[in-house]
């Protein structure tokens, strides 16, 4: 992400980052991204929230533990009978 140097947050109305991202001002002052000028533009997909919990190290020892409870049950009722 760039930044666009101002003095004020209604200087960056107009202004193309060196990305080609066009920033506005609405009338509330929020800033606003309205469009993509630049010819490289490229799409990317969000990471759902069950694949960014993966990523975790603690829901993955926890996950890790519970499969080897899992598979120890398995074990003692297949050995029962």
């Amino acid at each position: 992400m760039a930044v666009i140097s101002s003095d004020s947050v209604f200087d960056v109305n107009g202004a193309v980052s060196p990305e080609g991202f066009e920033y506005s001002v609405d009338g509330s002052g929020y800033v606003t991204i309205t469009g993509y000028t630049g010819a490289n533009e490229v799409a990317s997909t969000p990471r759902s929230d069950i694949l960014a919990l993966l990523g975790d190290p603690l829901v993955l020892a926890i996950a890790g533990g519970l499969l080897v409870l899992i598979i120890i049950g398995v074990a003692v009722v297949l050995r029962r009978k």
